[in-house]
């Protein structure tokens, strides 16, 4: 959810974390492009397990582009094929005038997305795949062979690399989310790049780095987890016939006490079916921990507070 979140908003994607999350976890239909990048993007990730056994191929780079851009784009054509025109460029979103990079000619990117694939698919002279994934990110980036969705796609395709090569861990990680908070640091590893002669140690280098903040990131979640779960213990213990699933699910209300909860969200965050989150929240209710709320025709509960 992170990187998608992350690698969305990178993009132009106006929507906060916790709306996205909310959106995801109740998996609503998304009502605008915002939301629709975002869930392309969610839906994508989850898929690149599945494709990590395939070679690298023009059908499988259009595929993950599709996947990841499907209705976000002002041509519905522009989803499924490489562009033909030479009028991109990458620019600041912040101001227009200011042009970062010119990408090739339209009429070389066929023959430079095979030189891509063949280096990708090439196992002759042994590069790092972590350092092979970055290269791939940046290629993308640097060839920009759609009208729009390059960087989502980029990536992705950073991900796909990585997983097809079994360095699972980065399944629990966003690089994206660190280039958010750093977006012109993601910008400058690319330009000192192109302008020392496509050295690639300022892109690699940069990437390297950001790659082991959001594993410093995944270390201090994985700490904040195991105390979270010591506090939930601690109310199974405290409340009769509590699961630690439901000690869970109240520590959550007790984390937000005004904030409403659907029961579609509980089901999609825990992982469990709506007639299962359904009996856990009528349960919490029974014990006098939330209350149920009409949110129009939706059913949705709340912490229920003192003398409530």
């Amino acid at each position: 959810m992170e990187e998608a979140i992350a690698s969305s908003q990178l993009e132009g994607a106006a929507t906060t974390r916790p709306a996205a999350k909310k959106i995801l976890r109740e998996k609503r239909k998304p009502k605008n492009t915002s939301e629709r990048m975002i869930v392309n993007n969610y839906q994508t990730i989850r898929r690149l397990k599945e494709l990590r056994d395939r070679p690298l191929s023009r059908e499988l780079i259009l595929d993950i582009h599709h996947e990841i851009t499907k209705g976000t784009l002002e041509s519905e054509t522009d989803e499924s094929a490489f562009r033909t025109t030479d009028d991109i460029v990458v620019g600041s979103k912040a101001d227009p005038t200011q042009i970062y990079h010119y990408p090739p000619d339209a009429v070389k990117i066929p023959a430079m997305i095979d030189d891509l694939i063949a280096f990708a698919n090439s196992d002759e002279e042994f590069i790092h795949p972590i350092v092979k994934a970055i290269i791939i990110h940046f290629l993308i980036g640097y060839i920009h062979p759609f009208n729009d969705g390059n960087g989502r796609t980029a990536r992705a395709l950073f991900y796909w690399f990585a997983l097809k090569h079994h360095y699972d861990l980065l399944e629990y990680i966003s690089i994206s989310r660190i280039f958010v908070h750093a977006p012109a640091q993601y910008s400058r590893a690319y330009l000192l790049t192109e302008s020392d002669s496509n050295d690639m140690t300022y892109f690699i280098d940069f990437n390297i780095r950001i790659i082991s903040r959001a594993l410093d990131d995944l270390k201090q979640y994985i700490l904040h987890k195991k105390d979270e779960e010591s506090a939930s213990l601690w109310l199974v213990e405290q409340i009769p016939d509590l699961s630690f699933r439901q000690a869970e699910i109240l520590r959550d209300f007790i984390r937000h006490p005004t904030r409403y909860y659907a029961t579609s969200e509980i089901a999609g965050k825990y992982k469990v079916s709506l007639p299962t989150a359904r009996a856990d929240l009528i349960l919490l209710e029974e014990k006098g921990k939330i209350r149920k709320y009409l949110d129009g025709k939706r059913q949705v509960f709340m912490l229920r507070g003192e003398g409530k």
